[in-house]
């Protein structure tokens, strides 16, 4: 028998245990995602940023990832979060808000080997490594402003926001033109909590919008909205919730709500850079790709005109192929 001579013996052993060590897999195989989260809010208040955690359990479930998520609350929170994350070996972070642009850039920068991606992000929010992403709510905003005009017997409604910042505004012009489709006289009015989490703020200034007769209400203002869903019900006006169906947190006051699909398009941008297709850029998604619409309250669409309802549709139906666009204007 002939023996294997002893160069040849010791590299076959280093390959069995160099496939051993990596559990088989083939050069090709893409490395495990690990996905970081930061939220500018607890990840429980049934809008934006439970719909961004939706998104990370998707992706671990979908793409067999690792994740992580921590709630942060200012610009210095922000940085130390991206920069803690990309230290653990985070290959995408998400930073979910307008805010994080800056953080995303400067820390982008300190990490090209790690990917960042800014919600909700400016224009100019991208360079290599950093994308930004958009939603254009305004496309369901403008239809539950167009439900508004048709429910309102003040001919006013109220918008609460969370902070003054492009996209808020936008979401609630969107809604503003829309309620003038149904009434050019429609009068809509906008407040600001300064901040995404004070529920109790932003229940106060709706009841003051309501003492003002605003009988129709809107937000966009993450958790701090839950208190305009809250104040509406107790005084027995209609609602419109913003990214969630959020129907269930005041059954009673939400007619539809302005709806994204942040989970899904968080696992696209996370199954980009599995596959090696990731590139910084800013990235849109509006009613056409079916990641923004509207979700209809059962329990309250029989309140809505039936010629409004079917007004509704024939405009969704428009946005959905193009031929109507819904002006953006946070540029």
């Amino acid at each position: 028998m002939r023996r294997m001579a002893p160069f040849r013996f010791l590299a076959c052993i280093g390959l069995l245990l160099a496939a051993s060590c990596s559990g088989g897999s083939s050069p090709n195989s893409p490395a495990k995602l690990h996905v970081a989260l930061l939220s500018p809010g607890p990840v429980n208040d049934n809008g934006w940023n439970a719909s961004a955690y939706e998104g990370l359990l998707r992706i671990e479930k979908e793409l067999g990832a690792k994740k992580s998520q921590q709630q942060v609350k200012n610009p210095s929170e922000f940085e130390e979060g991206y920069r803690s994350n990309a230290r653990a070996g985070a290959t995408l972070i998400f930073g979910h808000g307008f805010e994080f642009g800056d953080a995303a850039l400067k820390v982008g920068k300190e990490f090209p080997g790690t990917k960042f991606l800014v919600s909700a992000g400016a224009p100019g929010v991208h360079s290599e490594n950093v994308a930004s992403m958009v939603w254009r709510v305004e496309d369901a905003a403008y239809l539950c402003g167009r439900i508004a005009a048709s429910l309102s017997k003040t001919g006013k409604a109220g918008c609460v926001g969370g902070e003054d910042i492009p996209p808020v505004r936008s979401a609630f012009n969107a809604f503003e033109q829309g309620a003038k489709l149904g009434n050019p006289n429609f009068e809509v009015r906008q407040v600001y909590v300064g901040n995404w989490h004070d529920i109790g703020a932003a229940r106060a200034q709706t009841l003051s919008l309501i003492e003002a007769g605003c009988d129709v209400l809107f937000h966009d203002a993450d958790a701090a909205g839950l208190g305009m869903l809250e104040a509406a019900e107790q005084k027995g006006v209609f609602a419109f919730g913003c990214t969630k169906d959020q129907s269930s947190s005041a059954p009673k006051a939400v007619v539809a709500s302005a709806v994204t699909d942040v989970p899904k398009s968080f696992v696209e941008i996370a199954r980009e850079i599995q596959e090696g297709r990731f590139r910084g850029r800013r990235i849109e998604w509006t009613r056409k790709e079916g990641m923004v619409g509207i979700v209809w309250n059962p329990a309250m669409k029989a309140r809505v005109p039936a010629e409004v309802l079917k007004q509704v549709e024939e405009l969704d139906s428009k946005i959905a192929s193009g031929s109507l666009k819904i002006p953006y204007s946070a540029q």
